[in-house]
C-alpha cells in the first residue's frame, strides 16, 4: 500500500512505503544531488564543500594533499 509523495527538486510524484512518507524528499539520487548542488554547496552555506575554489591560490599544508 504505497503512498504518493512529490519530489522537492523536479516535482514529479513517486511512491514510497507509508513509514517513509514524512521523510522521503527526492525521487532519485540524481534529484537529491542536483538539489544539494543548488541549495547547499554553491550558496556558500558550507564553504568547506566547495572544493578547490575555496583554497584557490593557497599552498597545501603537507605533501600528501
Amino acid at each position: 500500500m504505497p503512498v504518493t509523495v512529490y519530489c522537492e527538486n523536479c516535482g514529479q510524484p513517486f511512491e514510497v512505503r507509508p513509514y517513509r512518507a514524512n521523510k522521503a524528499r527526492f525521487c532519485s539520487q540524481t534529484c537529491q544531488g542536483s538539489w544539494t548542488m543548488e541549495n547547499i554547496i554553491n550558496t556558500g552555506a558550507k564553504p568547506h564543500l566547495i572544493g578547490n575554489q575555496f583554497r584557490k591560490g593557497k599552498t597545501p599544508p603537507n605533501v600528501f594533499t
